[in-house]
C-alpha cells in the first residue's frame, strides 16, 4: 500500500494534528496546507494568582516545538516535539 505524498513533505499517515488545553482545542493543523507547515501561534493564559503563562507553538521544515513561559516563574519549561513525515524523491 503507498501512501499518499503531499507537496509540503506530509504524509496521510501524519496529515493532522491538534493542540488542545485542559481538554479545549485551542489549535488544529493540515499538513497537506503549506501555509499550517510554516504556522506560529501565541497562546496567553491567565493564572489564579494574577500571573500569565505564554505559550508559543512553532511548526517548520526544521523546528517543531512550543516554547511555555510563566511569566514572574523561576521556571521555564520548552517542550519539542517532532512529527514524523515521510519524503519521496
Amino acid at each position: 500500500m503507498r501512501r499518499q505524498i503531499f507537496s509540503t513533505g506530509g504524509s496521510e499517515a501524519y496529515r493532522f494534528a491538534r493542540i488542545s488545553v485542559a481538554g479545549v482545542e485551542v489549535a488544529k493543523y493540515d499538513f497537506a496546507k503549506p501555509q499550517d507547515c510554516a504556522r506560529v501561534t501565541t497562546l496567553t493564559y491567565d493564572l489564579p494568582d494574577k500571573g500569565k503563562v505564554v505559550v508559543l507553538v512553532e511548526v517548520g521544515a526544521a523546528k517543531m516545538g512550543a516554547d511555555i513561559n510563566a511569566r514572574d516563574r523561576a521556571r521555564r519549561y520548552a517542550v519539542q516535539f517532532f512529527v514524523d513525515q515521510a519524503w519521496e524523491k
